[in-house]
């Protein structure tokens, strides 16, 4: 006989059945990643066709290749003048030669190679082992760096009000909206106050963005998580940050007319209460 408050046996069993069809989202975007991005730095040499066939999608492309484009994972994903202007307008104005900085998915150190001479200190967080090493092997003249490999998608606490900088770039446009709204809050707890961080997302209303949109028929990790400035900008103050500047579509940015791109300012504590 079944107790009071107990779930019946019926329940019980449908339950177990259904159990290897319930979807988790946050392991299952954690874990896929995971695999994907491994894999990717495994396979990735700058001479492979489909690395090349990448390139040659870009604008320019064909020139690109010809002129020595590829020296680090992700050189095949924008041409250099997009990603220097984004980086000159949201990432280097907020460092200097004192600055602790954070990155959350370094990948194979495209970003990180950029930043780590102008800043006292680089810490590269990612979950793909295969992608730190690539990071590692292009980075191992820089004695300013430390490596963190993450076992789930979060910034470990130790890191806890301790950081000037943080940035996320070619990262939050593959992960679900759960995962990046746990990186938002983390990223505002690890944050200095009045830290500044730089963030990349998808953008369904930007023009290039809706194009790759209806392009693709499914969400999967190697494709894009499409969101939108006011889901991100909701979920950042949410989080207790700021906004302080975002992106404009722009026909030739890659990132500026398929992305959103924000800089973002944790306040002061007494500011935090007054944003409701």
């Amino acid at each position: 006989m079944e107790k009071k408050n107990e779930p019946p046996n019926a329940l019980i069993n449908l339950v177990q059945s259904l159990s290897e069809a319930i979807v988790y989202t946050e392991s299952s975007n954690f874990d896929t990643n995971k695999k994907l991005w491994n894999n990717y730095a495994k396979d990735w040499k700058k001479d492979v066709d489909w690395v090349k066939k990448m390139v040659q999608n870009l604008p320019d492309g064909e020139n690109l290749l010809l002129d020595s484009h590829l020296s680090h994972i992700g050189d095949e994903w924008s041409d250099k003048k997009s990603l220097e202007q984004t980086l000159e307008d949201f990432l280097y104005p907020s460092i200097n030669i004192d600055s602790l900085v954070a990155e959350i998915g370094s990948g194979g150190g495209r970003i990180a190679s950029r930043v780590a001479p102008r800043v006292k200190k680089l810490i590269c967080f990612d979950i793909a082992e295969e992608m730190l090493k690539k990071a590692k092997d292009v980075l191992q003249e820089k004695n300013n760096i430390d490596f963190v490999l993450l076992s789930k998608s979060k910034i470990p606490p130790e890191y806890k009000n301790s950081l000037d900088f943080i940035y996320t770039f070619d990262v939050f446009p593959h992960l679900d909206l759960h995962t990046i709204w746990k990186y938002l809050q983390d990223i505002s707890l690890a944050l200095k106050q009045n830290g500044r961080a730089f963030i990349h997302t998808s953008n369904i209303t930007a023009p290039d963005g809706w194009n790759r949109f209806v392009r693709q028929e499914k969400y999967t990790v190697g494709g894009f998580y499409f969101v939108s400035p006011e889901i991100v900008n909701m979920l950042v103050k949410k989080a207790g940050l700021l906004l302080i500047k975002h992106s404009m579509p722009q026909p030739e940015n890659v990132y500026y007319n398929r992305d959103y791109c924000i800089l973002v300012e944790k306040p002061p504590a007494k500011d935090k209460k007054d944003q409701g």
